[in-house]
């Protein structure tokens, strides 16, 4: 997570529910500032790991970040 978030002019992270680059697109056009934008899928747990469920199952996430 730290290579998305750590960058020059970094400005926000969307979470979109698919691989959307010109929802993406808009996002960053209505942003002031907004120069470029990343998309990209992140694997997560469906659930926070717990004793009773030590291993979930994994979703993906689709990230829009704004620079």
């Amino acid at each position: 997570m730290d290579a998305s978030t750590q960058q020059a002019g970094y400005m926000g992270l969307y979470t979109l529910s698919s691989y959307d680059t010109i929802k993406c697109q808009q996002y960053c056009d209505t942003a002031p500032s907004c120069y470029a934008f990343n998309m990209y899928m992140e694997r997560d747990p469906s659930v926070d790991p717990a004793d009773d469920c030590p291993n979930p199952p994994s979703i993906t996430n689709f990230k829009c970040t704004l620079y």
